[in-house]
């Protein structure tokens, strides 16, 4: 992918355009209602793994490189 991503984010359940805005620009905790998985990319720039801040487990990886850049850049 070529390309930024700030942060990924999956519910359990259906989110409105209102409740997607309201939430676009916010820091999440990891705790909030519905969140299954919040990967928010906040890397020292070494790291190759990404944490679930859900506390879920969803853990991942990243493979074939990838160039952090402070978020204020983008």
């Amino acid at each position: 992918m070529r390309g930024e991503i700030d942060n990924l984010r999956i519910c359990n359940h259906p989110r409105t355009q209102e409740e997607i805005r309201s939430t676009l620009h916010s820091h999440l905790t990891g705790k909030e209602a519905g969140l299954v998985g919040y990967w928010d990319f906040n890397q020292n720039g070494s790291d190759t793994e990404v944490l679930d801040r859900t506390g879920n487990g969803n853990n991942g990886r990243i493979v074939d490189g990838v160039k952090f850049v402070p978020a204020d850049s983008l």
